[in-house]
């Protein structure tokens, strides 16, 4: 029934919904359909691992305690336990990453892998430059990823970064959306911005 379960279920229980900032670290967050997950769980118990890497099989991001085969190395709880979610630290805007889930079960038996997925954390893209009427200088700028940035200029771009002026943080607007507002702009005649994550 384990196996069984995981051939059918994994493909819609866990969706690549965001990537969050938890304590200041990136992180990536796999959200299962919890009416599912709670059903399955009450029905066979055990919970679930994953893993994540960043070439085709590989978890160097995250390890899952076992074999590639699914053969578990510990006796233990998988690393995404029975909850809903599983952060990953340190995952990389515009970079492809690969990941597969098993289950196991309350005597700590893993299932194969499920067929292997992929994403992809988005990069910050900067929408709405403007030059404000008063001489500042405004942009936008998602950020699925939730990275903490912050925000550099300079007039001359061929600086080395330790040269160039950190003008402060953007503000967050709600829904990955960010403003930053470079109020010493006025009388620059051209100017070089640069977010830089935190």
């Amino acid at each position: 029934m384990l196996y069984a379960y995981i051939a059918a279920a994994v493909a819609v229980l866990l969706v690549v919904v965001a990537v969050a900032a938890w304590y200041g670290a990136e992180a990536l967050v796999f959200r299962r359909i919890r009416a599912l997950l709670s059903a399955a769980n009450r029905v066979r118990g055990g919970d679930f691992s994953v893993r994540i890497g960043t070439t085709p099989g590989a978890s160097d991001v995250l390890a899952p305690m076992a074999l590639t085969d699914g053969l578990r190395l510990l006796p233990a709880l998988g690393n995404a336990q029975a909850g809903t979610n599983a952060f990953v630290f340190n995952v990389a805007p515009g970079r492809d990453y690969y990941w597969s889930v098993q289950a196991v079960d309350t005597s700590f038996a893993g299932s194969p892998f499920a067929a292997e997925q992929q994403f992809t954390v988005a990069a910050p893209r900067i929408i709405e430059p403007l030059m404000l009427g008063n001489g500042h200088f405004q942009f936008s700028f998602s950020n699925e990823a939730s990275v903490i940035y912050e925000v550099l200029a300079t007039t001359n771009v061929a600086l080395p970064l330790t040269q160039w002026d950190v003008l402060g943080l953007p503000t967050f607007l709600g829904g990955g959306l960010y403003r930053f507002r470079d109020t010493g702009a006025i009388g620059q005649p051209q100017r070089f911005y640069l977010l830089r994550a935190q």
